[in-house]
């Protein structure tokens, strides 16, 4: 089926797109099949003229024609409405719309039952993310049966895009071929393991985890130091007795030693005191008057009586004046001996006091203490487990690189084997693409396509030689393309993939009119042989050239769809879009 556009509006070599809608309907496509419409897009654009819009879509699914319909901006906005076929036999829930009369589904399980009828896909990611996934899905499989140019779907016939990722490719394209996809699957998720390793060692290296990382070694030493620290003090915790009146009992311990200080000072004050007065009273006498009265005796002097008399009276006096002293003495010396002996008794009993204080302080603490401790038990944890969280990191970081080093080794010599079992699919592929090549070429400057495996997954391949043109490259996605489609017509179990094969006009530039012509004139031939349907879309002048250089007769094919620039209205949305 030949979707032409007439092309009048004047354009450089470069400006082969000329805004009739040839782009778009097979945006549109992809949009009836589960797309999320882009910001690139027209669908975005113009969302006014569009706001009212329905497409429609018929196809053969799954044994049966049906008719879906989806709206890009109006409602039910994401929603796919089943407007003709029966969804009884489906393996996803459609709900059936009483008001409006019809079946309708989410985005999600449209792509379920798409990938089911189409691939044979047993399960599907669910969202606009499912091509990141490890194993085929829809969205993964079906852009290689219609590639988009906005997308760089024309830049190798290996990718369906140029930001596809290259787990996706393998994973797509060793589904289609008929080889163990689980192998691409967990290679992919060895990479993506990789990735993350990658990423935590730039974060290491640079300080953004908090610092410089220490090596697992230092890590392992201080975690075990701080588990031992945390051991320590739960041990603490749980022998601890609080303590009432804590607080109360260590300040009247402290008053005793205090009082017994006071006590003790006083009585070396009395003791001091005691020896003075012991002293004292060794040295107390009367003054020896009879000395005086032998003095004067040998002077031969003779005292008067009176005198003598006089001498007694003083004597008497001094006599009593010594008693009176002594008896001070004593009592002051006995006072002082009496009041020792009380602080004695007072310094034994605050001594005893204070031993019972002590002793029952020793046993446990006070509340303060045990909280003061419970605060710091926590903050050990948290050490603990930071350093056993950055361990693990940092392990990972040294010693998974090893493992992943050894898991793909594995998974290479698996796919080495798993080509060898399937070396007639292989042939038969590479047979097909060779073929297909040779017939545009005419077994000149052919292509080839070489599969092999590989330490990072399987590597798809196409050769081309005498060097490296656009229009080369085209025609080999091309062949690629057709040698898809015939491999799964040919299949003789399961589904044969969507039965239709789109190819937009940005395929063919660069590429010379006669090889246009003879790759138009082997499409009609190849969907004719296997029973699949072909739909390219293209400028009038480029068609009336390659049938021209070619010498084939394709009119026959060209859809009664009028797409011309020469009017506004004359594009496929019926306005254009600036």
């Amino acid at each position: 089926n030949l979707l032409v556009a007439k092309k009048t509006r004047t354009s450089t070599e470069k400006q082969t797109r000329n805004g009739a809608g040839k782009s778009s309907f097979v945006e549109l496509v992809h949009f009836m099949l589960g797309a999320r419409p882009s910001e690139s897009n027209a669908f975005l654009k113009k969302t006014a003229e569009l706001a009212d819009a329905r497409f429609q879509l018929a196809m053969d699914l799954g044994g049966q024609l049906i008719e879906v319909q989806r709206s890009p901006v109006g409602v039910p906005k994401g929603k796919i409405e089943l407007v003709r076929g029966d969804p009884s036999a489906w393996r996803v829930q459609v709900k059936f719309n009483k008001k409006r009369g019809e079946f309708v589904l989410d985005q999600g399980a449209w792509k379920t039952q798409l990938g089911h009828a189409m691939f044979g896909l047993s399960t599907q990611a669910v969202g606009d993310d499912d091509e990141a996934a490890l194993e085929p899905t829809f969205r993964m499989l079906f852009p290689y049966f219609a590639r988009r140019d906005r997308e760089g779907g024309f830049a190798k016939p290996e990718q369906h895009a140029t930001k596809q990722q290259l787990g996706d490719q393998q994973i797509a394209l060793t589904y289609l071929l008929g080889l163990d996809v689980a192998i691409p699957g967990e290679l992919e998720g060895i990479r993506r393991r990789e990735a993350v390793l990658k990423s935590l060692a730039a974060l290491r290296k640079a300080g953004g985890m908090g610092g410089a990382l220490p090596q697992a070694s230092e890590l392992f030493t201080r975690l075990s130091v701080a588990e031992a620290r945390a051991a320590a003090l739960e041990r603490e915790l749980a022998g601890f007795r609080v303590i009432e009146r804590y607080v109360e009992l260590e300040a009247e311990a402290n008053l005793h030693s205090r009082h017994i200080a006071t006590l003790k000072d006083d009585n070396e004050s009395d003791l001091a005191l005691l020896t003075t007065l012991e002293e004292a009273l060794r040295d107390e006498r009367p003054p020896k008057y009879a000395d005086v009265e032998r003095a004067y005796r040998e002077a031969e002097l003779v005292l008067p009586e009176l005198v003598r008399k006089r001498f007694e009276e003083v004597e008497k006096f001094h006599a009593s004046v010594v008693r009176n002293r002594r008896s001070y003495l004593e009592q002051e010396l006995a006072d002082a001996k009496a009041r020792m002996e009380v602080r004695r008794a007072q310094m034994a009993a605050a001594d005893r006091r204070r031993a019972e204080i002590l002793a029952t302080l020793s046993s446990g603490g006070a509340l303060e203490t045990y909280t003061k401790f419970q605060g710091e038990l926590m903050q050990v944890n948290a050490e603990v487990a930071r350093l056993r969280e950055l361990h693990r990191d940092v392990k990972k970081i040294e010693g998974d690189k090893t493992t992943l080093d050894l898991e793909r080794k594995r998974l290479l010599v698996r796919l080495q084997n798993d080509h060898e079992e399937q070396a007639d699919t292989l042939k038969l592929a590479i047979q097909t693409f060779e073929r297909i090549s040779s017939a545009l070429y005419q077994n000149q400057d052919s292509g080839s396509l070489e599969i092999s495996a590989k330490e990072n997954g399987p590597e798809f391949r196409v050769v081309i030689p005498a060097g490296k043109s656009s229009g080369k490259n085209h025609m080999q996605i091309f062949s690629f393309d057709m040698m898809l489609m015939e491999l799964m017509a040919r299949r003789e179990q399961g589904p044969k993939g969507p039965g239709f094969l789109i190819h937009d006009s940005a395929l063919f530039d660069g590429v010379d009119g006669r090889q246009v012509g003879r790759a138009l004139d082997l499409g009609r031939k190849l969907s004719a042989e296997h029973g699949f349907q072909y739909i390219v879309t293209m400028n009038q002048d480029t068609l009336e050239q390659a049938q021209h250089e070619a010498r084939v007769d394709l009119d026959a094919h060209v859809v009664p769809v009028p797409l011309t620039d020469e009017t506004e209205t004359g594009g496929l949305f019926g306005f254009r879009f600036d």
